[in-house]
Protein backbone atom coordinates (compact mmCIF):
# COMPACT_ATOMS: atom_id res chain seq x y z
CA UNK A 1 0.00 0.00 0.00
CA UNK A 2 2.84 2.41 0.81
CA UNK A 3 4.43 1.86 -2.61
CA UNK A 4 1.14 2.67 -4.34
CA UNK A 5 0.84 5.80 -2.23
CA UNK A 6 4.33 6.99 -3.16
CA UNK A 7 3.86 6.30 -6.85
CA UNK A 8 0.45 8.02 -6.83
CA UNK A 9 1.85 11.35 -5.56
CA UNK A 10 5.46 11.65 -6.78
CA UNK A 11 5.38 15.49 -6.82
CA UNK A 12 4.58 15.65 -3.12
CA UNK A 13 7.47 13.37 -2.22
CA UNK A 14 9.82 15.32 -4.48
CA UNK A 15 8.83 18.53 -2.67
CA UNK A 16 9.11 17.00 0.81
CA UNK A 17 12.89 17.68 1.21
CA UNK A 18 12.30 21.28 0.15
CA UNK A 19 9.51 21.66 2.69
CA UNK A 20 11.68 20.19 5.47
CA UNK A 21 14.58 22.49 4.56
CA UNK A 22 12.27 25.52 4.64
CA UNK A 23 10.96 24.52 8.07
CA UNK A 24 14.50 23.96 9.37
CA UNK A 25 15.48 27.37 7.95
CA UNK A 26 12.65 29.01 9.89
CA UNK A 27 13.76 27.25 13.06
CA UNK A 28 17.35 28.36 12.52
CA UNK A 29 16.21 31.96 11.92
CA UNK A 30 14.34 31.86 15.23
CA UNK A 31 17.39 30.49 17.05
CA UNK A 32 19.65 33.17 15.57
CA UNK A 33 17.12 35.92 16.22
CA UNK A 34 16.57 34.90 19.83
CA UNK A 35 20.29 34.81 20.64
CA UNK A 36 21.11 37.54 23.15
CA UNK A 37 23.34 40.42 22.05
CA UNK A 38 26.04 39.54 24.58
CA UNK A 39 26.21 35.91 23.43
CA UNK A 40 26.20 36.98 19.77
CA UNK A 41 29.05 39.42 20.40
CA UNK A 42 31.07 36.78 22.25
CA UNK A 43 30.63 34.29 19.41
CA UNK A 44 30.95 36.50 16.33
CA UNK A 45 32.40 39.87 17.33
CA UNK A 46 35.04 38.86 19.87
CA UNK A 47 37.97 40.15 17.75
CA UNK A 48 36.42 43.56 17.04
CA UNK A 49 34.96 46.44 18.97
CA UNK A 50 31.55 46.12 17.30
CA UNK A 51 28.64 45.81 19.70
CA UNK A 52 25.25 44.47 18.60
CA UNK A 53 22.00 46.23 19.47
CA UNK A 54 18.72 44.49 18.76
CA UNK A 55 15.74 46.69 18.02
CA UNK A 56 11.99 46.29 17.54
CA UNK A 57 12.47 45.38 13.89
CA UNK A 58 14.09 42.12 14.97
CA UNK A 59 11.13 41.28 17.20
CA UNK A 60 8.67 41.98 14.38
CA UNK A 61 10.75 39.90 11.98
CA UNK A 62 10.75 37.01 14.45
CA UNK A 63 6.96 37.18 14.76
CA UNK A 64 6.59 37.06 10.97
CA UNK A 65 9.07 34.19 10.67
CA UNK A 66 7.28 32.26 13.40
CA UNK A 67 3.91 32.82 11.74
CA UNK A 68 5.09 31.75 8.29
CA UNK A 69 6.85 28.72 9.76
CA UNK A 70 3.75 27.69 11.70
CA UNK A 71 1.51 28.03 8.64
CA UNK A 72 3.97 26.03 6.54
CA UNK A 73 4.21 23.27 9.12
CA UNK A 74 0.45 23.07 9.67
CA UNK A 75 -0.14 23.00 5.91
CA UNK A 76 2.42 20.24 5.44
CA UNK A 77 0.90 18.14 8.21
CA UNK A 78 -2.62 18.70 6.87
CA UNK A 79 -1.64 17.77 3.31
CA UNK A 80 0.24 14.68 4.50
CA UNK A 81 -2.74 13.43 6.48
CA UNK A 82 -5.03 14.22 3.55
CA UNK A 83 -2.88 12.13 1.24
CA UNK A 84 -2.43 9.32 3.75
CA UNK A 85 -5.99 8.84 4.94
CA UNK A 86 -8.24 10.06 2.13
CA UNK A 87 -5.86 9.48 -0.80
CA UNK A 88 -6.03 13.14 -1.80
CA UNK A 89 -9.82 13.44 -1.93
CA UNK A 90 -9.69 17.04 -0.72
CA UNK A 91 -7.25 18.41 -3.25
Amino acid sequence: MAIMFITSYPDFFLALPLIFSIISGFIEALVIGLTSDEKWDNLHNCQSEIQSRSRWSLALLLVVIFGVGAVTMIGTIARTFDLLYSEGAFG
